[in-house]
């Protein structure tokens, strides 16, 4: 039995989401690791920051706000009259998601150039 095109939207979009909170979970974990290791219970800062560590918590910032921005929300923010499967969004959402989705990955890809 084959699928028909909205169906396999459907399988997409859920595949795509499910990606990208599976990124974003991963980037918290990482800002939340090396915050713990740099403050102690009471909130005083322990040690200094090193540059690695600072560059990390910046790519894994911009990983978190890309995937929340591009995958997770994906086709919510695109107008409602282009007639995509999702899109309850307008055309100022749709500037804003590609606006901050270029900020977001910009900033991961620049940290991780930075990096190396």
């Amino acid at each position: 039995m084959a699928m028909n095109y909205a169906q396999e939207n459907i399988y997409v979009l859920i595949f795509i989401r499910l990606f990208g909170l599976v990124s974003m979970i991963a980037s918290g974990f990482i800002i939340r690791d090396i915050t713990r290791k740099l403050y102690n219970r009471l909130g005083a800062f322990l040690k200094k920051v090193s540059l690695t560590q600072s560059i990390l918590i910046v790519l894994s910032i911009g990983d978190f706000g890309g995937a929340f921005f591009v995958q997770f929300i994906s086709s919510w923010m695109v107008p409602f009259h282009s007639q995509l499967l999702g899109s309850v969004g307008s055309q100022q959402s749709c500037v804003a998601q590609g606006f901050l989705s270029t900020f977001f990955y910009s900033l991961s890809g620049l940290s991780n150039a930075s990096l190396a």
